[in-house]
């Protein structure tokens, strides 16, 4: 009990000191002062090149020409990142960061979490680009000392962040509409309106419908022989609408605000294992999410930053399996969260910063399965340093976890709570070099979730905590040589994590239904490699190449007398990469995408008997631009999987061949 008035109090005191730093204490402020025209919100987005962990970035205006229709299709660009997709547009889209389980990536929707205490794990594939400015994927910490403490609890973060500023302020209004259709019965348009209310506040309202009947071709394997039958994927339509409104203000005390009021819904089926002898999927899944979340940020003084958070959120699904033709197997599962957070920073000197981040998260989940009502309440603090100098930047952190679950049923997982550490360095070693070289440590501790306990029939409540080291070591380069080479970056990392205790979730009687347990202890060796450069041939004519390559061993180290022992664990492959390659010309741009995995295994036993094959995925898209007075029309005309290559990325569930989409743009 004292660890929670501890918190508390933590909060009462971050609130109070933000709302009294000392004027003695304010350095002098002899800048002067300028009357702006307009608003602009920007989102805090650091620099690749000077950050002690890795980022990756990818702004609006390469993700319209990568031919990604979700969140979940342009995550696959990253260096480091396996996406699990089950298929078709409805199917569930996961990711997971160096190897590491999809619980140990948070998602976070213009820098605010997104929550799921069932799982855990945030389906991608509900999260589309239209609205989206930039996708940020930060593996270790950045130097944002003002972010939530939430945060600082994951392997890796992917940020998305929306359209957030107002690009001109000589105009009003912003309107935007887009409509894409294409094979499978593809339709989806979506609306877009921006209003300037004042030189204070401006508002914006986006909406998007979405829907496909998912039934694409596939080749599937006749018994033991190279012979192959033709057939359709069955039950992966999906339905979904999005409303999504915005108020963004930018005060005159120096004050940042902004407001999201969100509303999703999905029907969809959730496709089964193609099976020769048996491809029925009879299981149905209705999601409703609604949440409502606020940002306020403001310079208290020279030397002084508060920033605060606070969200709640709705999550209803409407589950069913139609068993067989007479018997339907339902369940209703409902989840609720609330999140606050404030942060301070304080500037001691020019070189040395710190901050204090208190967040507290109370969530409840209830299903008709169990029949039960569990809660779980979080607090989380974290205590961060920085120092900035000339040569490097040194930053460090440390971050207390507590959890307190209530279960009306009956036991509860017992409280844990945890100390996760976190130091990382960026270093330039010489002036005139654009090198820079990078290490950092990070502690991360993950807790089983309220499904992970108590969603199983027979609850698991003696699971043990994941706890993991991550150690990494790489370089930076970044340099503007002039001439046709307009700008080249490269980024190298080689990196280590030992995870003990490792929880893994099982299929039980369908893929909606899992059983989790832990696994023991797992190794990862592996680096990254990342190279972007852009060629400027003519002030009209560009050409941007990007490249990334992951090389990883995952290894199972639980019980030598193990068969799986020292072997890669499943759906883990050595080698991947991407590349795209997009040219920008006066009358079209022509746009390639690529993406290879290597060959994986199925089971955790690496033999060429479980191993899945290796697969490319190689996509072209054409775009036009025509621009008439203050209007933007861009017509573009997708080809994805040119090749038609027949691949799996979870065994036994088929991906789409090739496809095509037709897309319009209208912009004022």
């Amino acid at each position: 009990m004292l660890e929670k008035y501890f918190y508390y109090l933590s909060f009462l005191t971050t609130g109070l000191w933000s709302a009294s730093v000392l004027p003695a204490q304010e350095l002098p402020d002899t800048a002067k002062t300028y009357l702006l025209s307009g608003v602009e919100v920007k989102a805090s987005v650091p620099s690749p090149f000077n950050a002690n962990a890795p980022l990756q970035i990818l702004p609006s205006g390469v993700l319209s020409k990568t031919g990604a229709l979700q969140v979940a299709d342009a995550v696959k660009f990253f260096s480091g990142v396996q996406v699990r997709d089950y298929g078709g547009i409805g199917g569930l889209k996961t990711v997971s960061i160096r190897g590491l389980s999809a619980n140990y990536s948070g998602v976070l929707y213009d820098g605010i979490p997104v929550f799921d205490c069932q799982t855990g794990q945030i389906d991608l594939g509900r999260f589309s680009l239209d609205n989206v400015l930039t996708l940020v994927l930060q593996t270790g910490e950045t130097g944002d000392l003002l972010q939530p403490a939430y945060k600082r609890g994951f392997a890796g973060v992917l940020n998305i962040i929306t359209q957030n500023r107002w690009k001109n302020p000589e105009k009003k209004t912003e309107l935007k509409a887009t409509f894409k259709t294409g094979s499978f019965g593809l339709v989806n348009p979506s609306f877009y309106v921006g209003r300037m209310l004042n030189n204070t506040f401006f508002v914006r309202f986006s909406s998007e419908y979405l829907k496909s009947n998912g039934n694409y071709p596939f080749s599937q394997i006749y018994g033991f022989s190279d012979s192959t039958i033709r057939k359709r994927r069955k039950n992966s339509d999906v339905e979904l609408y999005k409303l999504e409104s915005n108020i963004f203000g930018n005060f005159s005390n120096g004050g940042q605000l902004s407001g999201k009021a969100y509303y999703y819904r999905s029907d969809r089926g959730i496709p089964g294992p193609a099976i020769y002898y048996s491809d029925y999927s009879g299981e149905r899944v209705k999601d409703e999410t609604a949440f409502l979340q606020a940002a306020y940020s403001h310079r208290l003084s020279r030397a002084a930053d508060f920033r605060a958070n606070a969200k709640f959120n709705f999550s209803a699904i409407d589950y069913s399996d139609l068993i067989y033709k007479d018997k339907q197997r339902a369940c209703l599962y409902y989840q609720r969260q609330y999140f606050l957070n404030m942060t301070v920073r304080y500037r001691i000197s020019e070189q040395l910063s710190v901050s204090w981040a208190n967040d507290g998260i109370y969530g409840n989940f209830e299903s008709s399965f169990s029949g039960a009502f569990h809660t779980r309440m979080t607090y989380l603090s974290a205590l961060t340093g920085k120092y900035e100098h000339p040569v490097f930047i040194l930053t460090g952190s440390l971050l207390h976890n507590l959890t307190d679950d209530e279960n009306r049923a009956g036991s509860a997982f017992v409280n844990r709570l945890h100390w996760s550490p976190y130091l990382g360095v960026s270093i330039k070693p010489v002036e005139n070099i654009p090198v820079r070289f990078r290490a950092y440590y990070k502690n991360t501790y993950r807790f089983p979730t309220l499904g992970d306990l108590y969603l199983s029939p027979v609850p698991t409540l003696n699971l043990q905590p994941e706890n993991a080291d991550q150690y990494n070591l790489g370089l930076t380069f970044a340099a503007s040589p002039g001439g046709r080479i307009s700008t080249v970056s490269f980024s190298g990392d080689i990196y280590r994590i030992n995870v003990e205790n490792k929880l893994v979730a099982l299929p039980r009687s369908s893929m909606f239904i899992w059983s989790v347990q832990n696994f023991g202890r797992t190794e990862t060796r592996g680096f990254d490699l990342n190279l972007k450069m852009q060629f400027q041939f003519q002030p009209e004519f560009s050409v941007r190449l990007s490249g990334a390559y992951t090389c990883q061993k995952v290894l199972d180290k639980t019980g030598e007398t193990s068969p799986a022992y020292n072997q890669q664990l499943a759906y883990t492959p050595q080698h991947s990469a991407t590349a795209y390659l997009l040219l920008e010309m006066p009358r079209l741009d022509v746009n390639y995408t690529f993406i290879y995995c290597g060959k994986r295994n199925y089971t955790g036993i690496d033999r060429p008997e479980y191993w899945m094959k290796p697969y490319t995925d190689q996509g072209l898209i054409l775009q036009k631009t025509v621009r008439r007075h203050d209007c933007l029309f861009v017509f573009t005309a997708e080809c994805l999987n040119v090749f038609d290559r027949q691949y799996e990325v979870v065994r036994s569930y088929p991906m789409s061949g090739r496809s095509f989409r037709l897309g319009i743009k209208f912009v004022y």
